[in-house]
């Protein structure tokens, strides 16, 4: 299970700079209608050869399913895509530092999940732990340019991404944990609907000609690499360990990401990595030990 949460948080810190790219060759709207579309339709179809006795779609689950579908997929990713196309992918990902927060928040309320004072602290040893990274290198990075006279704007609609994204996610968790609905068939349905809705969003209000894309070959390869590790890989591994963790701690996992990008920054295109990022992965390993050997505890309990 270490390994699948570590896999996970480095499929995630790839979409960074990979959105960045594919971004430069469509919309946000379309980037998300086209991968989400077709990661749904990848997803069901492989249920339906390997596992055919799962591929239900009870009536009970349309509602929960088309509401996690417009929250954690449509309203997400073109929020989040909106926002990394005018920032930095060093400051999306300092921003996303409070999804840990926000996840926690919204699962208390939803779910019923207290945090011990335990976790608390071991949350704020994380988000702590993070910030030396960070602060690091947004010093040496172009800060985030003013849009249309709203300086902040892009930086509202990634914390509203953050939002958005627990909410589903806790509505998932809520169908497949309560309900034993196949977790399989939850994330490739809400795809399939969340897709459809911006592809419906882009052809009322773009130029398809023959479709909004300005380079094909850029964006096939970018969008396509997005699909493949974000909707087939990420995200399945995620819906399949909602069901042993709770969202509080799969979220707060995601304070390694920053780290996880300045290393694979090290390894495939060789920049330094600051003494700041030691610093941090201590930091932060210390919270993960903290709150994760309460999250033991509890299960144990």
């Amino acid at each position: 299970m270490v390994l699948l949460l570590v896999l996970m948080n480095v499929v995630y810190a790839l979409l960074f700079p990979i959105s960045k790219i594919a971004l430069e060759y469509t919309s946000a709207l379309f980037l998300t209608g086209f991968r989400m579309t077709l990661a749904g339709l990848l997803v069901l179809g492989y249920q339906y050869f390997f596992n055919r006795k799962a591929f239900t779609f009870p009536r009970a689950y349309w509602l929960p399913l088309a509401a996690a579908a417009f929250t954690e997929i449509y309203l997400t990713n073109i929020l989040d895509f909106w926002g990394f196309y005018y920032m930095s992918s060093t400051k999306s990902c300092f921003l996303y530092n409070l999804y840990p927060f926000t996840a926690a928040f919204l699962a208390y309320f939803f779910l019923s999940e207290r945090l011990t004072k335990r976790k608390w602290l071991g949350l704020f040893i994380g988000f702590a732990g993070s910030l030396p990274m960070i602060l690091t290198t947004t010093v040496a990075t172009e800060m985030t340019p003013v849009y249309k006279g709203f300086p902040f704007l892009p930086e509202l609609a990634v914390i509203a991404g953050i939002i958005t994204n627990p909410l589903g996610w806790i509505i998932i968790r809520k169908i497949i944990c309560e309900n034993n609905y196949n977790a399989t068939m939850a994330n490739g349905i809400s795809m399939f609907l969340g897709g459809l809705m911006a592809l419906v969003h882009s052809l009322c209000v773009e130029s398809w000609h023959p479709i909004p894309v300005a380079n094909y070959k850029g964006f096939f390869i970018s969008s396509l690499s997005l699909m493949l590790l974000s909707n087939v890989i990420g995200n399945s591994i995620y819906v399949n360990l909602l069901v042993k963790y709770s969202v509080t701690f799969l979220s707060f996992t995601a304070f390694s990401e920053p780290l996880l990008v300045a290393l694979l920054d090290w390894v495939f295109f060789g920049l330094k990595v600051p003494y700041a990022f030691y610093i941090s992965l201590v930091i932060v390993c210390c919270g993960l030990y903290v709150f994760y050997k309460d999250e033991l505890s509890k299960k144990r309990g």
